[in-house]
């Protein structure tokens, strides 16, 4: 038997990555759902909008193509997707240009994340 899940929502493609709808710090936004990413990111505008401000520390890491990333890290508002929210301890803001935002591993850790596609569901539990 599957454990009840923490969250259960809706996705939308937008090309070929998935998308969810989230509400962070009172904004509700669609966010890119990639758990290969260890960290929530966020355009400069979104960070903007929701007042979260580079506070001098950064995060490092490589993209897949081994291209080196390092962005700012500002602190983390609560994010909610479907009924489960919690408040991320950092999150990084980055002018992403090809899309908004992402949901990171950062957020998704310690839970099993199942993709319902005929239902266009994704389930946390």
């Amino acid at each position: 038997m599957s454990p009840r899940p923490l969250a259960e929502t809706t996705f939308a493609y937008l090309h070929h990555l998935v998308t969810v709808p989230v509400r962070v710090a009172g904004f509700d936004a669609r966010f890119v759902l990639d758990t290969g990413i260890g960290l929530t990111l966020v355009t400069d505008a979104f960070a903007r909008q929701i007042g979260c401000v580079p506070g001098g520390t950064t995060f490092g890491g490589r993209r897949m193509s081994g291209q080196e990333v390092t962005v700012p890290l500002a602190a983390g508002p609560e994010i909610a997707v479907g009924g489960y929210a919690r408040r991320e301890p950092a999150i990084g803001v980055l002018d992403m240009h090809a899309y908004a935002c992402l949901v990171g591993d950062a957020f998704l850790r310690n839970f099993v994340v199942t993709y319902d596609l005929a239902a266009s569901r994704v389930l946390v539990a």
